[in-house]
């Protein structure tokens, strides 16, 4: 009987045990995520760029020096039906989108019905990025009081994201921060150049021709290593 009663209690003790390590752990976890999802807010917002589309009062860094210029090497983004597609590797991106009805005249002529989709290729890219705000969230954009707007492409000249996230990178890379605005999302990308490469009459080729495109230079520097 006195074993029964041991071995009762020690299986008692174990358990209370085991319970104390679960909730300390379940703690430890719970104060894991509370300080994550604190801090990257912070660092996200330190890099000049917006957290969910949403501006976050007092945590957004200096951007006095951030300055906006429309691009005039590649046509703008369609006021609706975008369809924009990325798709990158280490060290280039490729985008398409529709092209904007006003600018078929400088990149035309097009055939009837025809919806020109247009590829522009990032080379020396670091960072690049697909998502929110939309066209109805733009005004949240930290770069919105900088003349930010809708169905646009631009480059941010003396860019405070470039500042903060690469200080240290030599002159001779030359980053330089873009951002493209479309109907239902935004494009960023830090890249040393920004460059039309070709304008095709539908989405499906020009995506397809990103992808044929961005595999042979990949295979490209593999022959040549």
């Amino acid at each position: 009987m006195c074993i029964w009663r041991l071995s009762v209690a020690l299986l008692s003790l174990d358990t209370r045990s085991f319970r104390y390590k679960i909730c300390s752990a379940a703690a430890g976890v719970c104060h894991l995520i509370r300080d994550v999802s604190e801090q990257v807010p912070r660092l996200l917002c330190r890099a000049g760029l917006t957290f969910g589309g949403t501006r976050i009062d007092g945590f957004f860094m200096d951007n006095e020096s951030d300055t906006l210029m429309l691009l005039d090497s590649v046509p703008m983004p369609a006021p609706v039906s975008t369809e924009p597609f990325t798709i990158a590797d280490e060290g280039r991106a490729m985008l398409v989108y529709r092209i904007a009805p006003s600018c078929f005249h400088g990149y035309g002529p097009f055939v009837r019905n025809e919806e020109p989709f247009c590829l522009v290729r990032f080379d020396g890219a670091v960072f690049q990025s697909l998502g929110p705000p939309n066209d109805e969230e733009l005004s949240q954009h930290v770069l919105y009081a900088k003349g930010l707007r809708c169905y646009g492409a631009y480059e941010v000249v003396n860019s405070s994201l470039v500042g903060e996230w690469w200080p240290n990178a030599p002159r001779v890379i030359a980053l330089r921060h873009f951002i493209f605005t479309f109907e239902d999302s935004s494009f960023e990308c830090v890249a040393n150049d920004c460059r039309l490469d070709d304008i095709y009459g539908a989405a499906d080729v020009a995506c397809r021709e990103a992808f044929l495109r961005l595999r042979s230079g990949s295979m490209s520097q593999v022959a040549l290593l």
